[in-house]
């Protein structure tokens, strides 16, 4: 059974740990990237050793229907899993570059180029997470976690490279005063506000949170959950 949810939350980060948390992010970005570029030519070279020799061979929609292709594992059970899991570039975008010398579906498919998907540097200051976003704010050294309401958005989001990397980064900082965060979200099993009314008490605390921000938050609701 399906559910349509939501969430988001601020992160404050302490000073001296800012600039770790975004280099951070950064290197993690650019190393799902690397795997990304490594993962598209397998699939590029796959497909046309599936068809080699082949006459007439629309080669936009095999190629679409290998890299959307399901796990064939999965069993159909949980969820769509892909049989190619890609770490930061959508198959869409991949697709639209592999494809993009094709007319109608006839022609060669090209390989990917770096200048293609350039790499995070220090003035990229928003990461995809699948449905989510993380985006960086110097202003006051603070990291926003936001996903827009969908169906499975939030576990589709969390579950994404970026956002474990991101919430991997969040466990191992060290917080001090002022500092940390939580998320607030809800869903259709549970609706009292709309998205914009973010904090409100009809909203959920989800989990996990930190720091001394996240647990003052935490124990104003009655809960007492580490981290």
């Amino acid at each position: 059974m399906s559910r349509s949810e939501w969430e988001q939350g601020t992160f404050r980060i302490p000073a001296n740990q800012w600039m770790k948390v975004k280099s951070a992010l950064r290197l993690a970005y650019n190393r799902g990237l690397e795997g990304d570029f490594v993962l598209a030519e397998q699939v590029i070279a796959k497909v046309k050793a599936d068809y080699k020799g082949r006459r007439n061979v629309n080669w936009r929609a095999v190629f679409t229907q290998e890299i959307d292709a399901e796990d064939p594992r999965s069993h159909g059970g949980g969820g769509f899993k892909p049989k190619h899991r890609f770490a930061v570039l959508s198959t869409a975008a991949i697709i639209a570059k592999v494809c993009s010398a094709l007319v109608d579906g006839r022609g060669k498919l090209r390989s990917l180029k770096k200048k293609d998907f350039p790499p995070a540097t220090n003035k990229t200051m928003v990461f995809d997470a699948d449905v989510g976003t993380i985006s960086l704010h110097d202003q006051d050294r603070t990291v926003v976690w936001d996903v827009p309401e969908g169906t499975w958005a939030c576990d589709h989001a969390r579950s994404s490279y970026m956002a474990r990397e991101f919430f991997r980064l969040l466990y191992h900082t060290f917080w001090t005063r002022g500092t940390g965060g939580f998320i607030v979200g809800n869903d259709e099993n549970n609706r009292e506000n709309a998205p914009a009314e973010v904090g409100e008490s009809g909203n959920l605390l989800k989990v996990p949170y930190y720091g001394p921000v996240g647990k003052k938050e935490a124990e104003s609701r009655g809960q007492r959950r580490p981290r």
